[in-house]
């Protein structure tokens, strides 16, 4: 048969969010999406004689790079944005020149239209929005811009452009469309104002760039309660989100940008945009997005219950399986069940390719790449074990040869699976091989503890616990600090007849034993008396201002620093502009250390 049906969803961001969120349970376990996998399934049954599209915006972008989602096996996306890569410059300036053209009109230089298009950023809807605007103030009856004698064609000047561009009806047009975007969520707001602020001051302001670090601690410190997730890599899926959208770009040293310069100049004057950042700053916070914080119970496949829960939050695990062909590192101590990393990924491997090895060489890894490019899957993983030697020689050398394969020969992602002392090492990088590694876009990780939103919905799933009590998963997270192996060790106790969840909890608490939570933390030796000064000095801000209060000549202030960068880096401690705080389950188990 040659029939063919196509349906084409457009705003589709609330319809994935509603198949997504439609059946909670599912949503948490990792088996949602119904009405998705119906279209799938219609697909697949039809040999795609039956196809859909859906359109959309953030939520749109955000499902389908979620590999554990329907719409991550069925193709790469396509980002409809400006009009700049694989000839579509070409593009943009035939919608200028053509329509203009067939209606008679002529630019006097070449240069015009690409002042169009620096105008409008290259954005197809803005180019029109321009163009008809420009088309108006020319064809003025009530202003003579052309001769009779002369015309047609109409030839359209330098001044006719400026003039249009000057137009407060055009720039207002363009003004509402890009806080039309920027309104989509209050956080690319805030985003796209702190980088405005620091790039409206000439003559640096062209060239003004930020590390995705640089932009987290900014919008941390104006607005913290408005980042539910403040890790590094949900920050850095909220740049790409904003990339995709059109608000920022990114450059080949792997630093952000505005867009143009342009989007600059329609945010206003930096007194405009002091003011927009303030008043932003005191939002209400978003109502938090779970999903992301949420973690798969990765080993019902296996029988057992929905107890077990990935060490990887939904953004982490998202990020780390993208289909393309990159390498990405994950550290983490036993403490975030970083051992289980291995076996996770080939129980959640259904619709790829797992690989889970240790490897003595770089050239055994080496081989193992060039194999698994040439076997030509769909989509393969390659783990690199803990016990691996690898080196951050090894990570760049893998992301270059995993780089010059094209992502439609194979796809192939290897991660690299390091423990805390190896975070350590990555710290110390120099700052050559720091920036060598952030142009690359090498994605490191670290695993986390659970919020809020994921203890309620375990609970949920499990049917114990607080689920609807606000005060005892704060008392969980208190004892347990949210950390993977204290929570699971802590619900599995809970299945014990006899007791309540809150005795189990305080049984949990009263056998707490320091040394053994500080082997789980896994901090380097080297570290530990430097980690526990901070912990009986945090809150005391800057680092410097408390060197008198250093009894030991060997807690210098440069290692102070050092293992603060460490314990932030692995999730172990926070800044802010009052000073710092270090976990509290490491503080306690450091403070009662024999």
């Amino acid at each position: 048969d040659s029939r063919r049906i196509v349906l084409l969803l457009d705003e589709a961001d609330r319809f994935l969010a509603a198949d997504r969120e439609g059946n909670e349970g599912e949503a948490r376990t990792g088996a949602s999406y119904g009405t998705l996998l119906e279209l799938k399934r219609l697909l697949d049954e039809s040999e795609k004689r039956f196809k859909f599209v859906l359109a959309g915006l953030h939520d749109v972008q955000r499902t389908s790079r979620d590999p554990n989602t329907p719409l991550a096996h069925l193709g790469s996306p396509l980002c409809i944005g400006p009009l700049l890569g694989d000839g579509e410059a070409l593009e943009a300036r035939a919608l200028i020149e053509v329509p203009l053209s067939t209606l008679g009109y002529r630019f006097e230089h070449p240069d015009l239209p690409t002042r169009i298009l620096s105008h409008t950023n290259y954005y197809p809807s803005l180019i029109q929005l321009f163009c008809s605007h420009l088309l108006d103030h020319v064809a003025n009856p009530s202003k003579a811009h052309f001769s009779p004698k002369s015309t047609p064609p109409f030839v359209i000047l330098a001044e006719h452009v400026e003039e249009a561009y000057r137009s407060q009806k055009l720039r207002s047009a363009i003004r509402d469309r890009f806080k039309w975007t920027l309104d989509l969520d209050p956080r690319y707001k805030l985003i796209a104002l702190l980088i405005a602020s620091d790039s409206a001051e000439p003559p640096e302001a062209p060239e003004k760039r930020f590390t995705a670090k640089e932009i987290q601690e900014g919008a941390l410190t104006y607005w913290p309660q408005g980042f539910d997730d403040p890790s590094p890599e949900a920050f850095r899926t909220i740049l790409d989100e904003m990339i995709g959208l059109g608000l920022l770009r990114k450059t080949q040293e792997g630093t952000y940008m505005l867009r143009s310069m342009n989007v600059l100049s329609v945010l206003g004057t930096k007194k405009e945009i002091t003011d927009e950042l303030d008043a932003t700053a005191r939002l209400e916070p978003p109502k938090p997005h779970e999903y992301p914080h949420l973690r798969r119970a990765w080993r019902v496949e296996k029988g057992e219950d929905a107890l077990w829960r990935s060490p990887l939050t939904r953004t982490q695990e998202a990020r780390v399986l993208q289909r393309e062909n990159r390498a990405c590192v994950i550290f983490g101590a036993s403490i975030a069940e970083a051992g289980v990393l291995g076996e996770f990924f080939q129980a959640t491997g259904a619709t790829h390719a797992v690989t889970v090895q240790d490897f003595p060489s770089w050239s055994k890894l080496d081989y193992a790449i060039g194999k698994a490019l040439d076997r030509r899957e769909p989509y393969a993983v390659l783990v690199v074990g803990a016990a691996s030697p690898w080196t951050e020689q090894w990570v760049e050398d893998a992301h270059r040869l995993l780089r010059r394969r094209r992502a439609d020969d194979a796809t192939v992602r290897v991660i690299f699976l390091g423990s805390p002392s190896d975070a350590l090492r990555w710290c110390k990088l120099d700052m050559a091989a720091q920036q060598r590694l952030a142009s690359l876009e090498v994605e490191t990780i670290c695993l986390a503890p659970w919020t809020d939103g994921a203890f309620r919905a375990w609970f949920e799933d499990c049917q114990f616990g607080p689920a609807n009590d606000a005060t005892g998963r704060r008392s969980v997270q208190s004892v347990t600090g949210g950390w993977a192996a204290l929570v699971h060790r802590f619900g599995l106790s809970c299945r014990e007849r006899g007791k309540t969840w809150s005795e189990q909890l305080a049984s949990l608490d009263a056998s707490f034993m320091s040394d053994e939570v500080i082997s789980l933390f896994e901090v380097p030796a080297d570290l530990l008396p430097r980690v526990k000064a901070l912990c009986e000095l945090q809150g005391k801000s800057p680092l410097i201002e408390v060197a008198p209060l250093l009894d030991d000549p060997a807690l210098t202030i440069d290692g102070l620093e050092e293992a603060f960068t460490w314990a932030r880096f692995m999730g172990y401690a926070t800044a802010s502009p009052d000073g710092w705080s270090v976990d509290p389950v490491l503080c306690r188990a450091l403070r009662g250390r024999k």
